[in-house]
């Protein structure tokens, strides 16, 4: 398929590479996809320009929780006959907020995102990792990726930067989550849009569903309900204390409809045992570690 711009508000094909019309000078054209593997739903739509697409999602199997470090999980891969461009969203998860606006509490930064055309090698295992939200103190959500090309997750609440590097609001140690694409708005606490904004986008589904918001900045609900978009951070509530987990991250990978056809696909069915064992080997990492700075006697362990 070629690679398109606008001139006079139609498309047309551009660049003259070594493979003819449609490549760009010195970088080449989309990348034909040869294997995926790992991935939770897959789509095929077509835009508003009339383009035909493919896309692939990728989460993680491993729920946040309070108390949780933000992790980095592989989910698979995804292989290309040769080398070339393809489409992209790799967002990070949410560092964790931290409840009770009136006793120095605040919200998490959102998880960093990558919204682009990347360029990756032919004829090698390109490995999906994905970002595990953060349910405590100064750990960061985990960070996610494609091959070599990855972002970090959202720091824990105050100053709560986001993975793309935008701050948080602070009022007396208290404050919303950077976001994605932006510092959060405000910091009153009537201020409700206060938490730092997503990058909001319809490469999953295409123009027939509603666009989703990445990397949103934690926020304030005094319903309880958090709004469960990838890698938002974590909330906050009026009162009382206690972590609230930033929401996981997620990878999106698009191509061309016709650069797909001869691919073979092997969907993952995320089981129960699964999870139960990548939780227990976390609970026994974070048992070793609180062994390590003394926070556990003998006693205790008996």
């Amino acid at each position: 398929m070629s690679i398109y711009a606008k001139d006079n508000g139609t498309w047309v094909p551009v660049g003259q590479g070594d493979g003819g019309v449609g490549e760009l000078p010195g970088v080449g054209g989309w990348a034909t996809l040869s294997n995926v593997e790992g991935f939770s739903d897959t789509h095929e739509y077509v835009d508003e320009e009339g383009l035909s697409w493919k896309s692939w999602t990728w989460t993680t199997d491993v729920p946040p929780v309070v108390g949780s470090d933000g992790r980095s999980k592989e989910m698979g891969s995804i292989t290309l006959a040769d080398d070339g461009l393809v489409q992209v969203i790799i967002c990070g998860a949410g560092g964790a907020g931290f409840n009770g606006y009136n006793d120095g509490g605040g919200s998490g930064g959102g998880g960093g995102v990558i919204a682009s055309v990347i360029y990756l090698m032919g004829e090698e295992r390109q490995v999906i990792d994905v970002g595990t939200g953060s349910g405590k103190s100064d750990t960061p959500g985990g960070g996610s990726s494609v091959g070599p090309i990855g972002i970090g997750g959202g720091n824990y609440r105050v100053p709560g930067w986001s993975g793309s590097g935008f701050y948080g609001s602070s009022a007396l140690g208290t404050g919303w989550g950077g976001g994605s694409s932006g510092p959060a708005l405000g910091i009153n606490f009537s201020d409700m849009t206060g938490w730092g904004p997503g990058t909001t986008l319809n490469w999953e589904k295409g123009p027939e569903e509603d666009p989703v918001t990445y990397g949103a900045g934690g926020y304030y609900d005094a319903s309880y309900a958090a709004r469960g978009w990838p890698g938002e951070g974590g909330m906050v509530f009026i009162t009382g204390g206690g972590y609230k987990f930033g929401q996981n991250g997620t990878v999106i990978v698009r191509l061309p409809l016709e650069n797909t056809t001869e691919s073979t696909e092997l969907a993952r069915e995320i089981t129960a045992e699964e999870v139960a064992a990548f939780q227990a080997s976390q609970q026994e990492e974070e048992e070793s570690r609180n062994q390590a700075r003394g926070l556990i006697t003998e006693d205790e362990d008996q």
